[in-house]
């Protein structure tokens, strides 16, 4: 019998601050709305493992951070998605589509429906709200009308482990080409 310890983590492209902050700001367009600003942590999921072991986690994407440098990402419009989630899409540029691709092909755990490439659902984006009891329609009006597309850094690939109510980032390693 096994004794690996199998939990819920994400695999995420942390941004770089100038491009954090920029998203930061657009979601506070929804104080238009009196709803709460909640401090949260932009950035982009590419990977989410329910059942995954840690220690092949923080291996695999500590080789694949040593792989790519810094790259840019186009923030190009604000999506409704499955009618509970305002968020900003992403161009899903070559660079990104690669490593998203290879974290995938890295790893031998089932990712969830969302980020999983055997499914057609994975939409890069970062997320600005959440509510699936509401209709967000107009508030997603309103965030659609106050955005300008803009570009933006990604600078690290993270690994965050979801303990049933809260996120942590557990591990951070950041973008870095080395040739060894």
């Amino acid at each position: 019998m096994s004794n690996k310890k199998l939990e819920d983590y994400y695999v995420l492209l942390a941004l770089d601050e100038a491009t954090a902050m920029r998203v930061r700001t657009i979601k506070t367009l929804q104080k238009d709305f009196n709803m709460p600003y909640r401090l949260f942590y932009p950035h982009l999921t590419i990977a989410h493992y329910p059942l995954a072991e840690k220690k092949k986690l923080v291996k695999t994407i500590r080789k694949l951070s040593k792989k790519y440098n810094p790259f840019s990402l186009n923030f190009v419009d604000v999506k409704l998605i499955d009618k509970a989630l305002i968020a900003i899409e992403v161009d899903n540029n070559k660079t990104l589509a690669e490593l998203y691709q290879r974290v995938h092909d890295s790893l031998p755990y089932v990712a969830d429906k969302w980020t999983s490439p055997s499914e057609t659902h994975y939409l890069p984006h970062v997320s600005l709200y959440f509510n699936n009891e509401i209709d967000l329609t107009e508030m997603y009006q309103h965030f659609k009308k106050g955005f300008t597309p803009f570009k933006g850094e990604v600078e690290a690939l993270e690994l965050s482990l979801f303990d049933g109510r809260s996120y942590t980032i557990t591990h951070r390693f950041p973008l870095k080409k080395r040739w060894f």
